[in-house]
């Protein structure tokens, strides 16, 4: 009963380490074609995954690029434009087609340069995205990319970063694009802003991995998969590992810290030639999707309280944000510094950190008498009645400093007593353990606060939080 309680409530987070629930019981449902006996005890994430039994695509699953006017990022890679009657499930099959439309009434823009509908190749394709995200596990699809001049991908985008775990194409028109008939072509890029060339050239590509697959990805179906771990990639075909990327060989590329959501779609490369009209139209199939993930008691989101990334919503519309495409970065909600404390809170990159890359840091000097307050957004802590273990890891560098914090939470409301962070050990992370009482589950604006105490004026120091945690206590033991 703990797995289940976990799953109902991780499944209210946005995208984190959750369990998704509904659809055939755990007991019935497949595991990875890697791992046929499921020795690692994965846990299909319903939420996420998608079998296209269905007569049409799960609005609640998936957003379909171009339907209802509504776009998620862009409208394709131009001269080829996204248009959402291009999408369907038919026959157990998730289909993107790609067909010659001339007489398609384009949006009359321009991407990177070309015109979409450009009468080079006036091509209307199709597109989806997840509406929800995940942190880590086993991803797999399998698929049969279009016979064309079409790009068939599957990849997935973050909080400024791309995981591309194939982009195919059936029929090249140029052998040294980059992407063949027979090669897997995977991809992680790294969207931090300044990862970029003074010409405006991306210098974002920071992986790439080509695997002779040893047949045409466009004659039959295969099984691709992808474990993404905190600390590794791992790629797999038809149930064989074929290589491995860590994150010590990226190094500062490594930007897989935060949840990610499930893209599929076709694009024209133009380095790759443009497909011909007598080509087209032409399906992209994928016959089911299915992400796996570990048991995680974890009732807070792992990357937002790791302070990797923004956290994203479906049912809490931050102020301005459309309502066309929920799961555009303007639905995204961050830490909030009340007042001064802007001044002397901050969310850091490769300073001090734990598993990710950054943390939030506090520097007390010169602080204001009174009390400064970071803020998580409304709704994020979804916790049961109970007693509940709270943690967070805490570096002070060596120096002279003194500071006092507490932690809260908001609903139903905990204050804890105030924690002299000058006798902590100094240059290594602690953790710092509370047990918190609740007399009822988390309403709907539950959160964390972390404040600086500084009523007499004299906080001084530089103090790094880390990896903020929320478990059951009968879980935790």
């Amino acid at each position: 009963m703990a797995m289940l309680r976990c799953a109902r409530a991780s499944a209210m987070l946005f995208g984190a380490s959750i369990l998704g629930t509904g659809g055939p019981s755990w007991a019935s449902d497949p595991a990875p074609l890697s791992d046929p006996s499921n020795g690692s005890g994965w846990v299909l994430n319903h939420l996420v995954s998608d079998e296209f039994d269905g007569e049409d695509i799960d609005h609640g699953k998936w957003n379909v690029q171009g339907r209802g006017g509504g776009f998620n990022g862009w409208k394709g890679r131009a001269p080829s434009q996204f248009v959402a009657e291009n999408v369907r499930v038919e026959g157990g099959k998730l289909k993107i087609r790609s067909k010659w439309d001339p007489d398609y009434d384009f949006v009359g823009e321009s991407q990177g340069g070309v015109r979409y509908g450009d009468p080079v190749a006036p091509v209307t394709t199709g597109g989806v995205i997840g509406n929800r995200r995940f942190l880590y596990g086993y991803m797999e699809v399998r698929s049969k990319a279009a016979d064309a001049a079409m790009t068939s991908a599957f990849w997935t985008l973050g909080h400024e970063s791309e995981l591309d775990i194939y982009e195919q194409m059936g029929r090249p028109k140029k052998s040294d694009g980059g992407i063949e008939a027979d090669t897997l072509n995977a991809a992680i890029h790294d969207w931090r802003p300044g990862k970029f060339s003074t010409g405006g050239v991306p210098l974002n590509k920071v992986f790439n991995l080509k695997h002779d697959l040893g047949f045409r990805v466009a004659d039959d179906f295969h099984v691709y998969g992808v474990e993404w771990d905190p600390a590794y990639l791992r790629f797999y075909v038809d149930g064989k590992f074929i290589r491995e990327a860590t994150r010590a060989e990226i190094g500062d590329g490594w930007v897989l810290t935060n949840p990610l959501q499930l893209y599929f779609d076709s694009e024209i490369f133009s380095w790759l030639g443009y497909p011909h009209a007598a080509e087209l139209p032409a399906d992209y199939e994928v016959d089911y999707v299915r992400v796996w993930q570990k048991p995680d008691t974890e009732r807070l989101d792992r990357a937002f309280y790791g302070f990797e990334g923004p956290l994203f919503t479906l049912d809490r519309k931050p102020p301005g944000a459309s309502e066309k495409v929920r799961n555009k970065e303007e639905w995204r909600q961050d830490w909030y510094f009340d007042g001064a404390a802007a001044k002397h809170f901050a969310i850091v990159e490769n300073e001090q950190y734990l598993g990710g890359k950054r943390s939030l840091r506090i520097v007390a000097d010169k602080a204001p008498k009174g009390r400064l307050t970071a803020f998580a957004p409304p709704g994020s802590v979804v916790s049961d009645a109970g007693e509940q273990d709270f943690s967070v890891r805490v570096y002070v560098p060596t120096g002279p400093g003194r500071a006092v914090v507490q932690f809260f939470l908001d609903e139903p409301w905990y204050q804890s007593p105030p924690i002299d962070l000058s006798r902590f050990p100094r240059d290594q992370w602690v953790n710092l353990p509370i047990r918190i009482p609740r007399n009822a589950a988390s309403g709907p604006n539950d959160r964390v606060r972390i404040m600086l105490v500084n009523e007499d004026g004299r906080a001084s120091g530089t103090y790094y939080f880390d990896d903020v945690s929320l478990v059951p206590a009968e879980e935790a033991e």
